[in-house]
């Protein structure tokens, strides 16, 4: 065999390995990097409604942090909370969220809940009143990079729909 043919046996079996071991590196890496957690938790904001952790009203949630906990890329954790109307109109609901810190994990979450443009009556003292509880999903992408930790606000907001119609 000669030295020409040598060299290309070498360098044959030699990228051979290489290409062996970039694949065992990337398989290492998406395994690693799938089962990083991601902490999170955040404030909850209420514009024109009450938002509460209990249905009896007695534990405002918009005093407290809303902790999610560790997260793994493209899991889904979800919390109720109960919403309730003490003003006298009836209100229409959403949901958003907002201060993002870092801001860059803006666009890597997805928050959603079951009373989107749900009306939302008054409450009142006098007759049974409406406690809707939310259920508040929040999801990860699969894809996310760069985010270790991350705050955000949760903002529930009341639009006014107008009074109540009677009858």
């Amino acid at each position: 065999m000669s030295n020409k043919d040598t060299v290309f046996k070498n360098a044959g079996l030699f990228f051979l390995i290489l290409l062996l071991l970039l694949n065992v590196a990337f398989i290492a890496y998406a395994i690693v990097d799938y089962y990083r957690t991601i902490h999170s938790e955040g404030s909850i904001v209420a514009v024109n409604v009450e938002v509460f952790w209990d249905p009896e009203l007695s534990n405002n949630a918009s005093q407290t942090n809303l902790e999610w906990g560790d997260m793994i890329p493209g899991e889904s954790k979800t919390v109720s909370l109960y919403v309730v109307n003490y003003g006298n109109r009836l209100m229409n609901l959403s949901l958003s969220m907002e201060n993002f810190d870092p801001w860059q994990a803006q666009g890597n979450f997805t928050l959603t809940w079951n009373l989107e443009n749900v009306i939302l009556h008054p409450y009142d003292m006098s007759t049974p009143h409406e406690v809707l509880e939310a259920q508040i999903t929040l999801t990860v992408r699969k894809d996310i990079r760069g985010v270790n930790d991350f705050n955000f606000d949760i903002v529930v907001i009341g639009t006014d729909e107008g009074p109540p119609r009677l009858g």
